[in-house]
Order: C-alpha cells, then sequence, then structure tokens
C-alpha cells in the first residue's frame, strides 16, 4: 500500500478507501457478510458509500466525496464508477493480490536506455531543433509537445534522440492496443508521479485514442473525455512529448495547449537514405552500399524508418555477404513490406523503373539536352540559399501516345537525381464536391515537401478548357490547378495527347512547351541499336539500316512492346533475325494508317 500510495499521491482516505473495497470484494468472509446480511447496507451502492463509509473507515464524509470526483483516486482511475455502482479496478485488485508479477512501476511506463540517432541525423530544420532543444533544457518548466503525421516517420526516434541530446532520462508510457483509456491515463498520471520534473522526459506514443477526442462520441465506445486531457495538460509539471498519427480529430481547446506541435510527413529519398546509413553504421556496415545503391533501393519501394531497422536487423548482413544477392533480399523484403502496409503491389504515385533509354532518339520540338542543362541549373540556383530563387518550371510534353514523354519524365527525374511523383486523373479525380480541389492541392504539397519532380498524366483531365465548362466544378478543379501552378517551386511535368483539350489560359504557364513527334529516320535507327539490337546475332547491313530508316510513324512505345514479345516468346539460347524484327515494325507501320515504299523492304 505504502508504494500505491507514493506512486499515485493518494492521501490516507484514499488508501483507506481502496484498503476496504480490497477486502470487501477479495476476503470471501466478509463479502459473503455483506452480501448475505439484509441488515448491512450495499456498499457497492454510490450514495451508500458516500453517506455510510465515512462511519467505518474513521474520515470526513467531504473526503469521501472529493476522493470520488476530484481526487487521485477518481483521476488515476483507480475506482470503476457508473451511475450507481462503485468497486475497484481489476488492475488494482491484481496488483494488492500478487497475481502481477511486475513492479508497480514497470506496468506503467519503460526507462528507455537504448542508442538513439543524433538531432543532425533527423531530416528536420535548424530553427526546429533549436526550439525543442530550448523547450526541453530549462529547469522548472512544464511543456508539452506535439509531434503528429504518418506512421514510421521518424516522430519517436525524435523524441529519443531529444532526450539524449539534453541528457535527459525518457519515460515511455505502457501502451497496449487493447487497452482502455482509462488504463492509459491511470499510466501517464503514474509516471508524472514517478519522473524527475527536471531530469526527464515522458513520451507518450500512440495517443490518438486520448487527443483526438472531436467525434469521439461515433469512434470510440468509450467516449474519450476531453476535459480530463484539457484539465491533465493544464496541471502537468513535466516536460511530455505526445505522439499521434491523426490531428484531424483533436480539439481546437486541445491544441492551443500544446507549446510546440511538429508535422512528420512520408519518407523522401533523403530520409530513407539516412535511416539506412543509421542502421548499418550501427552493425559496423557504413561503407557496405554506395550513396548511389542506397538511394536506387529508397527511390523503388515505400518504406518508413521501423521497416528498414527491421530489415537491417533481420537480413543478418556481413561484410563479407555477396552485394548483389543482399541487394535481392531487401528488394524483396521491401517488396512485400510496401504490399503489407499499402494493400497494393505498387503505391499510387510510382513509376516503374526506366528501361533502356537514348535520348538522341528521340524526335522533338525542343532541344533536349539543352532542356536537361536548364533544368540543373534551376534546380543548383534553388538548392544555393544565397541566391534569389526562379518561382519555378512547368513544362508542357504533348503529342501522341508512345512518342516518349513519361520516359523523358523518369529520365528528367533520374538525370537530375530526384524522386518522381506519378499523379493521374485516378489519384485527383473525387466524387466530392471540392475533394478534387483538395486532392490537386495535397499533392503540390507532397511534391514540395519531398523535393520531388510533380508528374501529372493525362493533364487533359485536370486543365478543361473552362470556356466549355457546364458545371461549376470544372471550372474550380481548373482554377485550383493553375493557382498551385503559379505558387508551387519545383518542377512540375504535365503531359497529354490533347493539347487542343486544354485550358487555353493554362498554356503560358508553362516555361516550356514541348512536342513529342513520331521518330525521323535517325530516330528509328537509335532505337533499334538500343532496344532491339541485342536480340539479332548479326551486325545489320548497309541495306538493312536503310530498310529500318525508311519505316514511318514509328513511336519509342513501339519499339519497347516489340522488345517485351521478344522477351516472352524467344528462348534466350537463341536470337532471332533482323527480317523478323523489321515485318513485326512494317505491321505496325501499316496499323499506323501510313503507306510505305515496298520497293524499299
Amino acid at each position: 500500500f505504502e508504494t500505491l500510495k507514493k506512486v499515485f499521491k493518494l492521501n490516507e482516505t484514499e488508501v483507506e478507501m481502496v484498503t476496504f473495497f480490497y477486502i470487501k470484494e477479495n476476503v470471501d468472509i466478509i463479502t459473503n457478510h455483506f452480501n448475505n446480511s439484509s441488515d448491512i447496507a450495499d456498499f457497492d451502492q454510490c450514495l451508500i458509500i458516500i453517506n455510510q463509509l465515512f462511519k467505518i473507515i474513521g474520515c470526513k464524509k467531504s473526503d469521501i466525496q472529493k476522493a470520488l470526483s476530484k481526487g487521485n483516486l477518481s483521476k488515476c482511475g483507480l475506482v470503476e464508477k457508473n451511475t450507481y455502482k462503485i468497486s475497484l479496478d481489476d488492475f488494482l485488485g491484481e496488483y494488492i493480490s500478487g497475481i502481477s508479477e511486475k513492479h508497480l512501476n514497470e506496468q506503467f511506463c519503460a526507462l528507455f536506455s537504448g542508442e538513439s540517432m543524433t538531432l543532425d541525423d533527423l531530416e528536420i530544420s535548424n530553427e526546429e531543433k533549436e526550439m525543442l532543444t530550448d523547450l526541453v533544457s530549462k529547469k522548472k518548466r512544464a511543456v508539452n509537445i506535439l509531434l503528429y503525421g504518418e506512421p514510421g516517420t521518424g516522430k519517436t526516434e525524435l523524441a529519443k534522440s531529444l532526450a539524449a541530446t539534453t541528457k535527459k532520462r525518457i519515460y515511455i508510457i505502457n501502451n497496449k492496443d487493447n487497452e482502455k483509456a482509462s488504463d492509459f491515463k491511470r499510466a501517464i498520471v503514474a509516471t508524472s508521479n514517478i519522473a524527475d520534473p527536471d531530469k526527464s522526459i515522458i513520451l507518450v506514443d500512440e495517443a490518438d485514442k486520448l487527443l483526438n477526442t472531436r467525434f469521439s462520441f461515433f469512434l470510440s465506445g468509450e467516449g474519450n473525455s476531453k476535459s480530463w486531457i484539457n484539465t491533465f495538460l493544464d496541471e502537468n509539471k513535466h516536460k511530455i512529448i505526445w505522439i499521434t498519427n491523426e490531428s484531424t480529430c483533436i480539439e481546437p481547446s486541445t491544441m492551443r495547449r500544446f507549446a510546440f506541435s511538429m508535422e512528420f510527413k512520408q519518407f523522401n529519398i533523403n530520409k530513407k537514405v539516412k535511416a539506412f546509413q543509421y542502421q548499418l553504421q550501427k552493425y559496423g556496415l557504413n561503407n557496405y552500399f554506395s550513396n548511389e545503391e542506397l538511394k536506387t533501393m529508397s527511390r523503388r519501394y515505400s518504406i518508413n524508418a521501423g521497416g528498414i531497422a527491421d530489415l537491417i536487423k533481420n537480413l543478418g548482413i556481413r561484410h563479407n555477404s555477396n552485394k548483389q544477392t543482399t541487394i535481392k533480399k531487401i528488394n524483396l523484403v521491401m517488396r512485400n513490406h510496401e504490399i503489407a502496409i499499402t494493400g497494393v503491389r505498387s503505391k499510387k504515385g510510382k513509376m516503374k523503373d526506366m528501361g533502356e533509354y537514348s535520348l538522341n532518339a528521340l524526335n522533338t520540338s525542343e532541344n533536349l539536352p539543352s532542356l536537361v542543362s536548364t533544368l540543373k541549373a534551376f534546380i543548383s540556383r534553388r538548392e544555393d540559399k544565397r541566391l534569389k530563387t526562379l518561382s519555378n518550371m512547368n513544362l508542357l510534353f504533348y503529342g501522341q501516345p508512345g512518342t516518349g514523354k513519361t520516359e523523358f519524365a523518369k529520365y528528367l527525374a533520374q538525370t537530375l537525381d530526384k524522386e518522381i511523383l506519378l499523379k493521374r486523373a485516378s489519384d485527383l479525380l473525387s466524387m466530392w464536391v471540392g475533394g478534387t480541389e483538395k486532392l490537386i492541392e495535397e499533392a503540390f504539397e507532397e511534391a514540395e515537401d519531398n523535393e520531388a519532380i510533380l508528374f501529372l498524366d493525362e493533364a487533359d483531365s485536370f486543365l478543361y478548357p473552362r470556356g466549355e465548362a457546364i458545371r461549376s466544378w470544372e471550372k474550380t478543379q481548373t482554377n485550383e490547378l493553375l493557382t498551385q501552378m503559379e505558387n508551387f517551386k519545383g518542377v512540375m511535368i504535365c503531359a497529354t495527347n490533347f493539347k487542343k483539350g486544354l485550358d487555353y489560359a493554362s498554356l503560358r504557364r508553362f516555361k516550356y512547351k514541348v512536342e513529342f513527334k513520331c521518330l525521323n529516320p535517325e530516330g528509328n535507327f537509335e532505337m533499334y541499336k538500343c532496344i532491339l539490337a541485342p536480340y539479332v546475332k548479326k551486325e545489320m547491313t548497309e541495306l538493312e539500316i536503310n530498310q529500318m530508316k525508311s519505316l514511318k510513324n514509328l513511336t519509342p512505345g513501339e519499339f519497347h512492346i516489340v522488345s517485351e514479345k521478344l522477351t516472352l516468346i524467344m528462348d534466350w539460347i537463341f536470337q532471332t533475325s533482323f527480317s523478323k524484327i523489321l515485318d513485326t515494325l512494317f505491321c505496325k507501320q501499316l496499323v499506323q494508317g501510313d503507306p510505305v515504299n515496298e520497293k524499299n523492304i
């Protein structure tokens, strides 16, 4: 009872009440006496307890009323109360009877003693580092900090790093998935009583069910108490970091009680690479992968910090492990991790890896190498904080299907060392009023936060000509996209097969408008050498080169289709002939509807 008194700061009246309820509920002779005697009042009833119990335990009636309303007995959830009855919480009965094997303190929190990343290893701004460090460093100062956002993005790691940087102990509240809100509250209150306010930080992880009290009547069977959390935040005397994935259902009255709040968004490539480097360093594998190899793995799949930590730990990589075999294993684990988390094989916004590519083969209205150089200069200028940056770089790629628009976007991302965020009509068009506009806004925010290239495919679906609009939402979604394009600070690419289907005013928003055309004769030859030549054993003759160049209205996409067919049907022991490839491409040309000079075939 002394430990209970210390941990929950119970007064003498509350200790006597706990003793009475425990004996009444667990000592058979006493239980039977209360249950079977008609002369004894029912001490499960609230009113009887208030009116009669003070006589038994020798205290003031007002003290019992206070214990059941505002006292720690009630605040810590040590008694279960409903309209008519009062009883001890199951936890308390188990602890007093000795059923629980854990020490009382261990039931509520764990003192973290492991390693953590340094603040410099985390992708947060210097201003945020300084603010957080300042808030938790000062003595005799209570503070509530809120970290919220996507799961596995480093919120818990930041809290641990902050404790290590400020040389404070960090107590992590125990929180089980099936735990009642009352159990969670009890753990927080108990830990607050245990921890030294000046020498420690309390971490309340997965605090969604306590903080998101809006609409809790509909979302939770327990009816989370806004008044409890607001009162606790006001009376708190510790430095507490609260972590939640959702923040939209936190009441404004609760949100304003946090001294500082910080949002965590999805991991971009740089954050994934840093997480890989940190985990590899822990196992002495600093130089096992090159930076480019880490970037390639990070670019391919969606994975968070926790997934990366488990990945490196479970694979058991050694210095003498075959690197290519290890990379295959990592890709397999990350792919399956992504499927398990998202439920699909490839997350929206992902693009399949670029295959063999020849920039020289493309037939466009702009000089592509010059455009690449311009974009490199734009990126460099944006990353140099001393220079005044250009507003944005919006590009329009248009032309018939298969002419290389998407592949060139991938090439740009790879060349500029940027992630590419793909959004199609199916990603952005919503059935709800205002939903499309919201999704468009979020797409631009995601691209800017991740410093990614935003690639809007099927742009004619969003930039609908407002002069031809029949419904109001057709105008508002075009207006929203144009506004976002105007304010965007990065590289955005719109691709369409139908330039005439775009809003006329939108065209002036693009700094470059690049038309992708069918291949010219030299382009045919370049695409053949790049894509199809590996399937043919013999070198091309002069006649065959001329035959290839004479084909018209072919696109890079058609060369890739032929390549995929050959991969599926041929045995790699054998190789096809040039004549078979020529026949296939010749048939595709006929489908395009352009007659060919048969004398050249």
